[in-house]
């Protein structure tokens, strides 16, 4: 998939609107269009990467930024510390799969 075509890209764009829960010079964290929680956050890297298969070992400083700010996200949004926890899911090619429909 080109950047052109990447849904992800789009949203970084501007392209398509996206309700953003934080944004930085490394990462974009936007509300899911449709939660599978009461509160569902991608975080994606404004680096163009289509998929998790296509992460190098030069990636390992954004892995790692990406998970810590979830944590930063979970904290602000009061989740952190909750009975419940929160979750971290990493999906691969979901978002090629999503723009193929």
């Amino acid at each position: 998939m080109s950047e052109h075509n990447c849904l992800f890209c789009q949203i970084l764009d501007g392209h398509i609107p996206a309700n953003i829960a934080y944004e930085d010079e490394r990462v974009l964290a936007f509300h899911d269009i449709a939660p599978q929680a009461p509160i569902h956050i991608l975080i994606i890297p404004k680096q163009h990467i289509a998929t998790i298969n296509d992460f190098t070992e030069e990636h390992q400083d954004l892995l790692g930024y990406m998970i810590l700010t979830a944590k930063k996200l979970a904290q602000e949004l009061g989740v952190a510390e909750d009975e419940d926890g929160y979750r971290l899911n990493f999906n691969c090619n979901w978002a090629l799969d999503c723009v193929q429909r």
